[in-house]
């Protein structure tokens, strides 16, 4: 279910839920979309720490219809992690 547009407002969602740092009140909306009788996978919404990028939630029901490809890699090892991590000024300890 996309949540970045127009059904979020007909909803009578708003850009606010998404930025909230109160996450009871995007629990609410979590649940609420998982128990809507469509059955959706998950939603995508609009990121709060990167709001000019999208993110999604999966629930447990889309597992089966999900396959891992490629192979893992931890974190640290990850070629992104070093340019990721300048970016948001984060520091390892």
């Amino acid at each position: 279910m996309d949540l970045t547009g127009p059904l979020l407002k007909r909803m009578g969602g708003h850009a606010g839920l998404t930025g909230s740092g109160d996450y009871k009140i995007t629990q609410k909306w979590a649940l609420a979309v998982f128990n809507n009788p469509r059955h959706v996978d998950g939603f995508l919404y609009m990121s709060r720490h990167l709001p000019t990028q999208q993110a999604i939630v999966l629930f447990d029901r889309a597992k089966s219809k999900l396959a891992a490809q490629g192979k893992a890699i931890e974190l640290p090892n990850a070629p992104e992690m070093p340019a990721t991590m300048a970016t948001f000024h984060i520091k390892s300890i």
